[in-house]
């Protein structure tokens, strides 16, 4: 799977590169949500897109590929319903601190076989980093340009930050993990000049898990798979090994628990008990 994830590398670059450059420019685009974050959408997401897109079409026609934003797509008959492969693209994971000339958006591509991630590469603009992870092989922070130049990560290697991240969480819920480690609720505490916990914090260090009810594939089961391919423990609400993401609408599992190491975890189940 890493020729895969190589070959996609000066994609991620180039669709950073261009992100950077047009991010005080980018232009909005309607779409369908029931917040400002689940509504956010620009020009530069759907350009992303077509990039990968058109890198696919041309190198590897062969593969099935869902983007996030693909009832927009010009591509998307090209490429075949079913296919041993798939690729799941998030053009730009964090579009709303994007468009607000934040820091904390990037791009994640998940390859997937066989109904089951087989592995995840993303890359953070602001930050110049470039994490994969294939599975049951680690996962690694990789030069910018130069992929062999990398490093196996451990999340037990990274400061403990001391906070858990929530997304749309009810205020019960905010309130229960609130008890025991601090919480960060992106629609309670947003604000795009001082917002540093993004999801991808489990791997640069701003947090020590999240919790994310009704979780997609596509971003947050992305960075879970490489959270736990680095060491972090993974399960739903109740502590449970998470189901197949494929088994379920829109591949949402009801709920997603991932924490740095097993005494963050802990504490936040133990939060979570009989929470309905």
């Amino acid at each position: 799977m890493d020729w895969l994830i190589a070959k996609y590398h000066p994609c991620f670059l180039t669709a950073g590169d261009y992100l950077l450059k047009v991010q005080n420019r980018v232009q909005s685009v309607s779409k369908d949500g029931d917040s400002p974050f689940t509504t956010a959408l620009t020009d530069a997401d759907l350009s992303v897109q077509n990039l990968f897109e058109i890198t696919t079409l041309a190198n590897h026609p062969e593969l099935a590929f869902d983007s996030e934003e693909e009832s927009m797509s010009l591509n998307k008959k090209y490429f075949p319903r079913e296919a041993e492969y798939r690729i799941l693209l998030d053009p730009i994971d964090g579009t709303k601190n994007f468009k607000d000339g934040g820091k904390t958006f990037g791009v994640v591509m998940t390859v997937v076989k066989d109904r089951q991630i087989y592995a995840v590469a993303m890359y953070l603009p602001a930050y110049r980093k470039f994490f994969y992870s294939v599975r049951c092989g680690g996962t690694y922070l990789a030069a910018t340009r130069r992929l062999s130049e990398k490093g196996k990560i451990q999340t037990l290697a990274l400061p403990r930050a001391g906070v858990v991240r929530t997304d749309h969480a009810s205020k019960d819920l905010i309130e229960r993990i609130d008890k025991v480690i601090q919480v960060k609720e992106i629609t309670r505490d947003y604000d795009p000049q001082t917002w540093r916990w993004p999801k991808f914090g489990i791997l640069t260090g701003e947090i020590d898990g999240f919790v994310k009810m009704d979780a997609p594939l596509e971003d947050w089961g992305a960075i879970a798979f490489m959270a736990e391919n680095a060491g972090a423990m993974v399960s739903d609400k109740d502590g449970n090994l998470i189901p197949n993401y494929f088994d379920f609408p829109d591949r949402k599992i009801p709920s997603l628990v991932v924490s740095r190491d097993y005494i963050a975890h802990s504490l936040v189940l133990n939060a979570l008990k009989s929470w309905e």
